[in-house]
């Protein structure tokens, strides 16, 4: 799934009774424009069409409703973790010189 369309179903999913001047797939755009290239506000509330106080709510509106799907910190430290990183020379059964696989191995099932 596309993280443009996993935003705007939690977007939709999470939708309150306050009216929007943006759809859930605006809004999501919205927000993933500012985090991956880091466009102002004031850039995107002129690219959308919306003031600057719309574009910083529509913002930190949806990384809030993708933080209550994000795992809390304790527990993704204490998840038992399946698969390790080893250094090359750890391991001779995988390390050869025939397999390209760059300077770290994945050990472990996938």
């Amino acid at each position: 799934m596309k993280i443009l369309e996993l935003v705007t179903m939690v977007i939709a999913s999470l939708e309150g009774e306050r009216a929007c001047k943006l759809r859930p797939y605006d809004r999501a755009r919205c927000t993933l424009v500012h985090l991956r290239k880091h466009n102002t506000l004031e850039q995107i509330a002129a690219g959308f069409g919306i003031g600057v106080a719309t574009a910083w709510r529509y913002v930190n509106d949806t990384i809030e409703r993708l933080a209550r799907f994000a795992p809390s910190l304790p527990r993704v430290a204490h998840r038992p973790s399946r698969r390790r990183l080893r250094a090359p020379g750890r391991n001779g059964r995988r390390d050869r010189p025939t397999e390209r696989r760059g300077p770290f191995l994945w050990q472990g099932s996938p």
